[in-house]
């Protein structure tokens, strides 16, 4: 099963039945599903609740945890940092290939960078690496090497998006990100927003509820 932060779940199960929980930053997954597609996730990759252990991608998950665990318990909880991370992106890629989610296809499908054109991916690229900056299309155009118009009708093209909107959206996701993990008595939501990028208060509340289908303090407050 596969539960989320903003799930709300109540389970019932024999007493004899055995559970082993692993616990993911939503950063991190969204870091590495990043990385496999070639470009950056522009929207939540919304998990179906339930993996088949017993398909072939499944049971690679499992055992792929099962050996990390073995792993730590047989070193006592002690691992070189560099084989620690090797083990941590095993289970994390086999996490999103075994489970179901809006990006399996794409997933599936093989390497999605190849098939795009080469000033789509610049542009990707720039965005990711600078998505707390404060870049405009102009700027975003200039990295991709291509004049603004070009980009915005290649971006409509691949992406049935616009740089602008696929920047908003990625910068959405991290807002959410720190606002789910973070202590409303410590941090606001003008803060975290701002630093991200979004400026104008009114025009963010209304984004982020479109996307979310609650106020950014309601995510914050659910914290406490």
């Amino acid at each position: 099963m596969i539960f989320t932060p903003a799930d709300a779940v109540r389970l019932e199960w024999p007493a004899s039945t055995g559970q082993f929980a692993v616990k993911m930053s939503a950063l991190a997954l969204h870091d590495h599903l990043s990385n496999l597609l070639g470009a950056p996730v522009p929207r939540p990759v919304d998990f179906h609740p339930e993996v088949d252990l017993r398909a072939p991608a499944g049971a690679r998950l499992a055992s792929a945890i099962a050996y990390y665990a073995g792993e730590i318990d047989r070193f006592g909880g002690r691992m070189s940092p560099i084989l620690e991370s090797q083990f941590e992106n095993l289970v994390i890629a086999s996490f999103l290939l075994s489970s179901r989610h809006r990006y399996s296809q794409e997933l599936a499908g093989g390497d999605s960078r190849s098939a795009r054109p080469a000033a789509v991916q610049r542009a990707l690229d720039f965005i990711h690496e600078n998505i707390a900056e404060p870049i405009g299309l102009a700027d975003i155009a200039s990295a991709a090497g291509v004049s603004a118009r070009s980009l915005q009708i290649a971006f409509s093209r691949n992406l049935t998006s616009t740089p602008m909107a696929v920047l908003r959206d990625l910068r959405l996701t991290r807002v959410h990100e720190e606002l789910s993990s973070n202590d409303p008595e410590s941090a606001t939501v003008s803060s975290i927003a701002t630093r991200w990028g979004f400026l104008h208060q009114g025009r963010f509340g209304q984004q982020y509820r479109a996307r979310y289908g609650c106020r950014p303090v309601d995510t914050l407050r659910r914290n406490h």
